[in-house]
């Protein structure tokens, strides 16, 4: 006999459902700003964050693209889950070598965890299933209905949003990795994060390693692959990454976490950035959708050719705080606005990924970032942050490398494919 649902008044005044990037820190910013309300995390897993590594500049949270030292306020409040910060970062290619003098922050799974937790109290919940979201109530695996007057959805990307070349309905290229956490018997040398070296055999699309120094003797060390496919050769890896070292002349003690990463790189519109013919709206709020807020990667908040959500995730996490009415509606009203701009912007860097993954030959991918790396700083920067002007983007599209023959390059441009992609295309 099926027990009966647990009911109860209003359990919260906010409940976010999902504790990984875009709920924790939504989540976060919440209780700050309004430390007299009750915000509630759920999370599935018995870790807010899971297993991962997140990095991000200064300049990465200003909402208007200024790059100035004035423009980064947003800093302070995410003190509490940064791991480690640097003062610049170094690049390698082919033909160029460059320091960028931007200030860059990594987060760790675990320090994310230990954070939130720390500060969202007994207001966190781990090991909550979740089977119902509307609204204004959640109910639980076992029964239980929890209830409150603002309802969001943070739940990540799902496995059944993934196809083999595509991702929510749209083609796309993918960001994959494979990283290991490094002790070394000897320090490795490294004052700033390698965040892309690309002086190595170029295979599987653009290939590089990334480097994030946590102490003398502690290093973060992934490969990566801007691949048209999201398979990962584990054993390859594993040994390539361990080579890798080697060269560098990192004998390694242990290997004490590793991480994989298969992120999505759209090349054209997903289907939540598409104009709905269903929609009903009073008064700019829609009384009809009885769904939650939603605002995580799982419906396509991150940069489309970064794949990088953070910047999505901590501006989406202050507008909400902002709001004068931290109710579903409203909020989901606001939010809908608030979309409007970042599409249009994301256009411009699906158009990059075209250029990327539908007109360059693989092997010469890494040519294009290496040209963007030869820059100006504060161009890269808000090329990172979401905030590309339209005086960037011909400087960052002006000097393409050899390009493939055939309709898919003619057509590299065009914000619809003029037919369906086979796998020839990809």
């Amino acid at each position: 006999m099926k027990s009966a649902k647990k009911v109860s008044g209003m359990n919260a005044d906010v409940i976010v459902v999902g504790g990984g990037l875009a709920g924790g820190l939504t989540a976060l910013r919440l209780t700050q700003t309004h430390p007299q309300k009750k915000i509630l995390l759920l999370e599935r897993g018995e870790r807010l964050g899971d297993n991962h590594t997140w990095g991000f500049y200064d300049t990465d949270l200003s909402p208007s693209g200024d790059t100035s030292d004035t423009a980064r306020a947003s800093e302070p409040w995410l003190q509490a889950v940064i791991s480690k910060s640097w003062d610049s970062h170094e690049v390698r290619f082919p033909k160029l070598s460059r320091v960028i003098e931007t200030r860059f922050h990594g987060i760790r799974s675990v320090d994310f965890h230990n954070a939130l937790t720390k500060i969202l109290g007994r207001n966190v919940r781990l090991g909550c299933d979740i089977v119902r979201i509307t609204d204004s109530e959640v109910e639980t695996a076992d029964g239980e209905i929890l209830r409150a007057p603002l309802i969001i959805d943070a739940s990540g990307i799902t496995s059944d949003q993934k196809a083999p070349k595509a991702f929510a309905g749209a083609p796309c290229g993918w960001m994959k990795f494979i990283g290991f956490d490094l002790k070394l018997k000897t320090p490795h040398g490294l004052t700033r994060p390698l965040l892309n070296d690309a002086n190595v055999p170029q295979m599987d699309g653009y290939r590089y390693f990334s480097c994030l120094p946590w102490d003398e003797t502690r290093i973060f060390v992934t490969e990566n692959f801007f691949s048209s496919n999201s398979e990962l050769n584990e054993a390859r890896i594993n040994r390539s990454i361990r080579a890798y070292a080697e060269r560098n002349g990192w004998e390694i003690e242990s290997i004490e976490r590793t991480e994989e990463g298969r992120l999505p790189l759209p090349l054209y519109a997903l289907q939540y950035d598409k104009p709905s013919e269903d929609a009903v709206e009073f008064s700019g709020e829609d009384f009809v959708n009885q769904s939650p807020v939603s605002i995580s990667s799982r419906v396509g908040f991150f940069h489309s050719a970064t794949s990088h959500s953070l910047p999505d995730a901590v501006r989406i996490a202050e507008f909400i705080s902002e709001l004068p009415q931290l109710r579903t509606g409203p909020v989901r009203a606001a939010l809908r606005e608030f979309r409007k701009e970042w599409i249009e912007q994301q256009r411009f860097y699906r158009l990059v990924n075209r250029l990327i993954f539908r007109a360059v030959e693989p092997s010469l991918r890494y040519q294009v970032l290496e040209r963007f790396y030869g820059q100006r700083e504060d161009l890269i920067e808000r090329y990172f942050a979401g905030t590309t002007t339209r005086a960037d983007r011909p400087r960052i599209l002006g000097a393409k490398p050899v390009v493939r023959p055939g309709r898919v390059t003619k057509n590299w441009a065009d914000e619809q494919p003029l037919t369906p992609l086979t796998p020839a295309d990809a």
